[in-house]
């Protein structure tokens, strides 16, 4: 295979402040984009050149020019017996449910479509598509490689196509790669699925090959980093999410409707067992109701289905308003008397999100409002909050005890002030925007120019 030289390699000159970066994700960062990965890429490679950025991704396109300057998107040619894969892909897709035959049954029920429903899931939900339909390096793959020329192959993984990838495209440009992952894939990828036990093998073979190729690798959270170097024998950095703080010390607090009224406030997805933390929360708020105490819920709730809402909706006190906008986020934040961070009490839910820290930890600290953590012990959150004191957590699953730690901190001022002051502290730290920006850059001309830099 020919080895390319990357295009910024030249000796005896100075070299340019950021080098050529090639990230491998499998979702599009689209210019219009406030997903989680969108955002966390976005801020990391804040500042840098648009051009000196490309991505190859598999999906997630919404047809806009883009956020970075360079794009592919894995068709057919990428993927044996593309074609197949992309027809399956398309029914998919564009499948919706069947309308129920008065009997209850189905339209269209048999045992053929059983059989069809049993052998996607084993083929999609188990993984089998990544073997079956494996990437590959197509000739315009390797074209639009060769034309880009990264310095920088940027590798997330959570698949076993996107860990097989970095390697390859390594191989071919010669370029070094650097990883980095906001969640544990490599330890829960396919796991509970169809013939797990024969996939699980073949993801932890290629995590492992992926990040031993890696000259670079960041961690989520410190108990990610202490974990993966135990597990891989690699040096792990901590990286991150991040905001700006200045935007939430300019942001207004929206207008409250009843501003004798404590308003204790939720932003972000009631899925993964969220919703039931959120039902706790308002049955203790109920219990202090009826004590005479005034506090309305505002829960900006994301992916909430007809039945959490139908169980959400019947407490008056929880108003579930449409999720504001990322750039809008920090004013309704800040109306808050408590922001709520809630996540699951299931405890096979919460070691599968063990090392992973919410997207709105750093949101909230910056708001400079008391958080209250409802967290299973084993979750990141209830761990982090702990470890570092920007929260008080509660992490048994208690209506009673729920209730005396919210009224806690609606007088404790000694406390809210200790928690304001902690988080703004920690968010500074770990959380801001320029400084994890600047700091991954550094880190990268270092791997790429070393001492030319």
């Amino acid at each position: 295979m020919e080895l390319l030289a990357p295009g910024n390699w030249e000796q005896g000159r100075r070299q340019p402040k950021y080098p050529k970066v090639l990230i491998l994700s499998l979702n599009r960062v689209n210019a219009a984009d406030g997903s989680n990965n969108s955002l966390l890429l976005k801020n990391l490679f804040s500042g840098w050149p648009r051009d000196n950025i490309a991505q190859i991704y598999s999906g997630g396109s919404n047809g806009d020019g883009g956020y970075w300057g360079n794009y592919y998107e894995i068709k057919a040619g990428d993927r044996r017996f593309g074609k197949t894969f992309f027809r399956i892909k398309r029914k998919e897709t564009e499948a919706c449910p069947q309308e129920p035959r008065p009997g209850g049954r189905p339209r269209g029920f048999s045992l053929a479509r059983c059989a069809r429903d049993c052998g996607r899931a084993v083929l999609l939900d188990g993984g089998w598509y990544e073997l079956v339909f494996a990437l590959r390096i197509s000739q315009q793959m390797r074209a639009f490689i060769k034309q880009f020329s990264p310095d920088l192959i940027f590798a997330q993984g959570y698949s076993l196509g996107f860990s097989w990838l970095p390697v390859a495209i390594q191989r071919f440009v010669g370029a070094p790669v650097c990883f980095h992952t906001s969640d544990d894939w490599p330890g829960n990828l396919y796991k509970g699925q169809a013939l797990s036990w024969l996939m699980r093998p073949l993801v932890r073979y290629h995590a492992r090959r992926l990040i031993a190729n890696c000259s670079l690798c960041f961690g989520f959270s410190p108990a990610m980093c202490t974990a993966y170097q135990q597990r891989y024998a690699r040096a792990f950095h901590v990286l991150m999410n991040g905001d700006d703080h200045e935007r939430f010390r300019q942001a207004r607090p929206v207008e409250k409707t009843d501003p004798q009224a404590t308003r204790i406030v939720y932003a972000g997805s009631v899925g993964h067992g969220r919703w039931e933390s959120l039902l706790d929360l308002c049955a203790a708020v109920g219990d202090l109701r009826e004590r005479g105490f005034k506090i309305e819920i505002y829960a900006y709730a994301l992916h909430v289905t007809p039945e959490h809402a139908l169980r959400l909706r019947r407490f008056g006190y929880l108003h579930l308003p449409e999720h504001p906008k990322h750039e809008e986020l920090p004013a309704h934040l800040k109306a808050a008397d408590i922001l709520f961070l809630p996540e699951s009490f299931d405890e096979e839910e919460a070691n599968s999100i063990g090392f992973s820290i919410s997207s709105k930890a750093q949101l909230y600290m910056m708001s400079e409002r008391p958080v209250l953590v409802y967290s299973h012990p084993l979750t990141g959150i209830s761990q982090y909050a702990a470890a570092e004191g920007w929260g008080l957590v509660l992490n048994c699953r208690d209506r009673v005890k729920l209730g005396e730690a919210v009224l806690r901190l609606m007088t404790d001022e000694g406390l809210r002030g200790q928690l304001v002051e902690r988080g703004v502290e920690v968010a500074k730290r770990r959380h801001d925007r320029n400084v994890i920006a600047t700091g991954f850059a550094e880190k990268a001309r270092q791997l790429v120019y070393g001492a030319l830099t």
